[in-house]
């Protein structure tokens, strides 16, 4: 599932500082799940999506860290 790949990722030294966008039917959910842990995880988007969080989100990852990702 979705929290198990996202908790692999950030065991991993390789993928651990991955910018994360999660777009999931039960966003607040997976969100409440991994809420006491460290996470890369930008936002949580719910389905259907909306394309213009989406974007958002993205222009956040490339205004905030688009050096680190460049």
């Amino acid at each position: 599932d979705g929290i198990a790949f996202i908790r692999e990722l950030q065991a991993d030294e390789k993928t651990k500082n991955l910018h994360i966008i999660v777009t999931s039917v039960i966003a607040k959910t997976g969100k409440s799940l991994l809420k006491d842990q460290p996470s890369s995880t930008i936002d949580w988007l719910d389905k259907p999506i909306d394309f213009k969080k989406l974007l958002t989100s993205i222009n956040r990852i490339r205004s905030n860290y688009g050096a680190e990702t460049a």
